[in-house]
């Protein structure tokens, strides 16, 4: 589960309530705040490894450490990344005039995302919004609103 800071995402919707947008500008906006959510999510695969709420990843168990050695992968650049699939697969799309789908297509993705019990993966969320991410879309969000205003 991902918690998110409300009054954050507050500040972010009261900049968006009170600009008034071409539909077009509506669009390109949020384009602009779903390539970051998914640079925000990438980065959490490729460097990072911590999920939103900043908590570190479990680390391999040692069976999958035995296993990943035998084929040759044990010096992955993460925990997520071992063909750069996952990470690559990261997209965006537009749902509405204001909103935006981020995620990933890969038949693995929710596995990595919420755990899969039977098999004893844990959880390694890697979408989701911190309280930094929000305030970098705020930001973004502002700054495109100036260029339109200014």
């Amino acid at each position: 589960m991902v918690t998110v800071d409300l009054g954050e995402i507050q500040k972010l919707a009261e900049v968006l309530n009170h600009s008034a947008l071409s539909a077009a500008d509506r669009q390109a906006l949020m384009k602009g705040l779903g390539g970051e959510i998914v640079e925000q999510s990438r980065s959490r695969i490729l460097e990072t490894q911590l999920d939103p709420e900043g908590v570190q990843w479990q680390d391999y168990a040692a069976s999958t450490l035995r296993g990943l050695k035998a084929k040759g992968l044990e010096s992955v650049v993460s925990l997520l990344h071992r063909s750069g699939m996952l990470q690559s697969s990261i997209d965006v799309q537009r749902k509405s005039s204001w909103d935006v789908l981020v995620g990933s297509v890969m038949e693995y993705a929710a596995v990595h995302q919420w755990g899969y019990k039977p098999r004893n993966i844990p959880a390694r969320p890697y979408l989701g919004l911190s309280t930094d991410d929000i305030a970098d879309l705020t930001e973004l969000a502002a700054l495109f609103l100036k260029g339109k205003i200014g």
